[in-house]
């Protein structure tokens, strides 16, 4: 169903391909291997496997601090994820209990027990449904990215018809 992204890909290392581009190849190789040492480094750190989902890392206890956020879908805009990561993010961008909400995607998961305490534990970002829709269309999910935006500019809209102004978040 998705595909592993590709340095064509135009939210793959950004740098190493401006490089490139300007035929600097001393920094595109440079970038390049930056970049995937975040990769690996991501990977190694951030990703729960038994989850499927990643998490932020609290160094003093060395372990995963495990709050459901909608950050945690960025690595699918960045390029991070393999194929079998961004398929079990897929899976909870679509789940009604979580992510997949009437206007997704709310900052923290529905089933998270911080869900709901403030205006960053639940109000939908439309910044990170921007990018979190270019890395679905990246890596191939095509139906879930129409779900979303349609929903996303479908709520939007109606908020704007009822008050004239476009939010930064809903």
């Amino acid at each position: 169903m998705s595909k592993i992204l590709n340095i064509d890909s135009p939210v793959f290392a950004f740098m190493a391909k401006i490089a490139a581009e300007l035929g600097d190849t001393d920094k595109a190789a440079y970038y390049q291997a930056w970049f995937e040492d975040v990769k690996r480094t991501t990977n190694e750190f951030l990703w729960s496997e038994e989850d499927g989902f990643y998490f932020d890392y609290n160094i003093e206890e060395g372990k995963l601090h495990k709050v459901w956020a909608v950050s945690s879908f960025l690595p699918l805009f960045a390029g991070i994820c393999n194929e079998a990561q961004a398929e079990k993010l897929v899976t909870h961008l679509q789940d009604p209990e979580s992510f997949c909400t009437a206007f997704p995607i709310p900052s923290i998961s529905k089933k998270d027990q911080t869900f709901g305490t403030d205006m960053w534990r639940g109000p939908v970002w439309l910044n990170f449904n921007y990018m979190i829709l270019c890395g679905l269309k990246e890596y191939g999910y095509q139906d879930v990215y129409r779900e979303i935006l349609d929903k996303t500019v479908s709520n939007m809209d109606r908020w704007y018809q009822t008050s004239g102004v476009i939010f930064e978040f809903y």
